[in-house]
């Protein structure tokens, strides 16, 4: 009984992060690619973004996975 409760919880929160996810990856990919560029004017190739992280608390929006990806953008510029 308990690992089916736990199968069904598990699967809730996946499917939940998909749904709400998507506008924090979209967020965290432009915001990658505006981070690593930042700067270096209109000769930037925008690299692929990594594969977003889980969102913290508060920031599953597209706002926050912009800027969480537009600092970590500039860390692998330098």
């Amino acid at each position: 009984m308990k690992k089916i409760v736990l199968t069904i919880v598990f699967i809730l929160l996946a499917v939940s992060a998909l749904a709400f996810g998507s506008a924090f990856c979209d967020g965290w990919e432009n915001g990658y690619k505006s981070g690593y560029c930042y700067g270096k004017g209109y000769g930037c190739v925008q690299p692929i973004a990594p594969v977003c992280p889980v969102p913290r608390p508060g920031e599953d929006n597209y706002q926050g996975g912009y800027n969480r990806g537009f600092i970590a953008g500039m860390n692998a510029q330098r």
